[in-house]
């Protein structure tokens, strides 16, 4: 097999496709609820359409507090929704692998800032210690977030809000302030069933 051949057999076994100069990405797999049996959950991938965005009903984006009443008002096989909550690696490997997200994604975590401590949408409080997928730029170890110690918090922001970047900018968390609004979100059907 000659040089080139085995370059283009090499992309084809990766999944990228040459095209130019540019590379296309494999796409996203929006609005498919699909099941991790680590879980017990299914999780779903949504994609926001008008309507929802604190800016104007054209705007396709939406804040994190829309996008957890929206995850709640959805059902799946009975079963109510709520923002993602990824607890492990494993869990967060099978979210990028599977759903493949070009969009930043909330999930269901936010940084309370009075209090300085993480929570999920469930109620439980994340451990400092628990598995966590912090970018560089928001690390809550120690790190800084835009040269600061801690995320600006005030009356106007008591809560910062947890999304991924997308897949392309390396899929790690990172919190904003309570009127970001992006474009998509993971929701989480926890059947508790096999």
């Amino acid at each position: 097999m000659g040089p080139m051949r085995r370059f283009f057999s090499v992309l084809v076994v990766l999944g990228i496709v040459a095209a130019g100069s540019s590379v296309v990405r494999a796409q996203p797999l929006y609005d498919t609820p699909v099941y991790n049996p680590e879980t017990r959950s299914y999780f779903e991938l949504v994609k926001v359409t008008k309507g929802y965005s604190i800016r104007g009903a054209n705007i396709p984006a939406i804040t994190w507090s829309n996008a957890r009443k929206l995850a709640r008002s959805r059902f799946y096989k009975g079963v109510r929704g709520r923002l993602a909550v990824v607890k492990s690696q494993s869990v967060n490997d099978f979210l990028r692998q599977t759903f493949k997200p070009d969009e930043k994604t909330w999930i269901g975590l936010r940084y309370w800032c009075a209090y300085n401590k993480l929570q999920w949408v469930t109620g439980e409080f994340h451990p400092l210690t628990a598995y966590a997928n912090w970018d560089r730029i928001w690390r809550h170890d120690g790190g800084t977030y835009g040269g600061n110690k801690e995320p600006t918090c005030n009356e106007f922001f008591n809560y910062w809000p947890v999304h991924y970047w997308p897949v392309q900018n390396g899929f790690r968390w990172n919190a904003n302030g309570t009127h970001k609004e992006f474009k998509a979100f993971f929701v989480e059907y926890p059947t508790g069933k096999p």
